[in-house]
């Protein structure tokens, strides 16, 4: 099982990730744990701690990378944090796309920006 950096689980946006590889080392050690009990270290094993990671992590990553994509647009990362200072409709919009994993999907949405235009 890989851990941290070895497991490609560096934030994509901040470059952090020690939180990260403690989470990722809890989570293998609960299966390594949990392997050694069974008896045998199998491939199953390994996708249980795969899906474990993903629901410890995945949302979290996958908002971080939408953001990552964004700033390689620098006209596009202008437009959206000059919106934002002007208008606290656009600052709350962006608080909630980093604080809710769910809405990490409305960066890469059209109508996203679209309703920046507006605000």
């Amino acid at each position: 099982m890989l851990v941290g950096d070895a497991a490609s689980l560096v934030d994509p946006f901040s470059g952090e990730g020690i939180a990260n590889a403690m989470v990722s080392g809890k989570l293998a050690a609960e299966h390594a744990l949990a392997a050694v009990r069974e008896g045998a270290a199998t491939r199953s094993t390994q996708s249980h701690y795969e899906r474990a990671i993903w629901a410890a992590m995945g949302t979290e990553l996958d908002t971080s990378y939408r953001m990552q994509r964004l700033a390689r647009h620098g006209w596009l990362l202008r437009f959206v944090l000059e919106r934002a200072a002007r208008s606290p409709r656009v600052r709350d919009a962006l608080i909630a796309i980093a604080t809710d994993p769910a809405r990490a999907k409305d960066l890469v949405s059209p109508m996203f920006y679209a309703k920046l235009l507006l605000a």
